[in-house]
């Protein structure tokens, strides 16, 4: 066998070594297997991963992202632990003078020897294509601008590199609505079918269940998805940072290190250098040249600036000096015929207040008469009162007159009584009429 075909079968092993669909599908099947033979026998397990066809594509969808995922970590264990000292072990301490570029083939060969077992990872990479463009332009001016091209580079091909983990993570949900809706039609087919043999509550539970088995594949898509979007995120930043340091590593070890070829018996060089210097002292009296004619065009600018600022001065005063005084007559014009109708209206306002102070003060002198009058009034009606008061005193006492009376009469009937009981008993032992003037009493009464 020939080199060639050991060489093209060493390639077909490892690309198939690094291909993520072999690896995931190696993962389902051991998984599915462990299931098959009760290795895993969580019925929770079974239900979400082994009970619908489109369970076991998106499981093994799931596995092939993981697989991906799984490999790119593989790729970055080959960083090394220690990158400060790689660095230094390949292009050892900066000399007091810049290093010349005849020393990069030097630098090539100890990175092959001391990067021999790192020869995978993006800080040798990087070290060896910047140390080649050194080689290959010997140039220095162009470096930066080669490690920012390889840094871009490096960064889109770490971005490509998660490609299939993106369509993996946006497929396994579609397959999961997809597998929902598969479910969801067999169980109305079913429910068609059943609905004339069996009851409606048995047909109905038929399809509850069938419907819950449907769920199961959007339940299990999106969960997968989950965890295929946290682990992509984890190794993305721990790519992006390893990325970041090797950009900051190589830019301080190679930025500066190295100094030009010396060129001062180029004889194109010191033509150029000659033309230039020729250019500059050109350019130099064409800038003063031109330095002097500003000047005098700002000085004759500012002489005629000078001048027409003047005779506008001048103008100005005497155009404001006429416009106040027109303003300042009209103003004392104004003040003057304002100063007239103000004592005008006051005159006919003193008037007015004059007018009504009379007519305020006759009708006080009403009033004053008219509450004199009513004082009379009062006076009389004070003096009636107390006539009033005397009377009902009178009155009173003439009451009581009656009162007393009423009485007397009672005691001159009562003593009427008793005499004529006394007559009446005196009759019985001595006969003798005894008379008594009622009306008399009463009268005296």
């Amino acid at each position: 066998m020939s080199k060639t075909d050991h060489r093209s079968q060493g390639s077909l092993a490892h690309t198939l070594m690094h291909w993520p669909v072999m690896w995931g599908a190696l993962f389902t099947l051991g998984f599915y297997v462990m299931i098959r033979k009760g290795f895993i026998d969580n019925p929770w397990i079974t239900r979400y991963f082994a009970s619908h066809p489109v369970e076991y594509i998106a499981t093994t969808m799931f596995f092939v992202g993981l697989a991906a995922l799984w490999l790119k970590s593989r790729q970055l264990r080959h960083e090394p632990d220690e990158p400060d000292e790689l660095v230094a072990a390949v292009l050892g301490d900066v000399p007091a003078e810049r290093q010349p570029l005849e020393d990069v083939d030097q630098l090539l060969e100890r990175l092959e020897q001391e990067g021999d077992d790192y020869r995978k990872s993006h800080l040798v990479r990087r070290l060896h294509e910047a140390l080649s463009f050194l080689e290959r332009t010997g140039q220095v001016n162009g470096l930066e601008e080669q490690l920012r091209n390889l840094a871009e580079t490096d960064e889109h091909r770490a971005h490509e590199s998660y490609a299939l983990v993106r369509v993996v993570i946006s497929t396994i949900p579609i397959l999961g609505f997809l597998g929902t809706v598969v479910g969801i039609t067999r169980a109305v087919a079913q429910l068609a079918q059943v609905v004339g043999e069996l009851s409606f509550e048995q047909a109905i539970n038929s399809v509850v269940s069938g419907l819950s088995v449907a769920f199961d594949t959007t339940a299990l898509a999106l969960g997968l998805s989950i965890v295929l979007i946290f682990a992509m995120f984890y190794m993305t930043r721990k790519e992006r940072g390893c990325l970041a340091r090797v950009e900051a590593l190589v830019g301080d070890a190679l930025i500066g290190r190295f100094r030009a070829p010396d060129a001062d018996h180029d004889a194109t060089v010191e033509a150029v250098q000659r033309m230039t210097g020729e250019m500059v002292r050109q350019t130099e009296q064409l800038v003063q040249r031109q330095a002097e004619l500003w000047q005098q065009s700002l000085e004759q600018a500012h002489q005629r600036w000078s001048t027409m600022a003047g005779r506008s001065q001048q103008q100005l005063e005497g155009a404001l000096q006429g416009a106040l005084q027109n303003s300042l007559d009209a103003h004392a014009t104004r003040l003057e015929k304002a100063e007239v109708d103000a004592e005008q209206r006051v005159g006919r306002y003193w008037q007015e207040m004059l007018s009504m102070l009379d007519k305020s003060t006759q009708a006080l002198g009403a009033q004053y008469d008219e509450l004199r009058r009513q004082g009379e009034v009062m006076h009389k009606a004070v003096d009636a009162t107390g006539r009033i008061i005397q009377l009902e005193d009178a009155l009173n006492q003439n009451l009581s007159a009656l009162r007393q009376t009423h009485h007397f009469d009672e005691t001159i009937n009562s003593l009427a009584a008793a005499i004529h009981l006394l007559n009446a008993r005196q009759s019985d032992l001595q006969p003798r009429a005894i008379e008594l003037d009622t009306h008399g009493a009463g009268r005296a009464a």
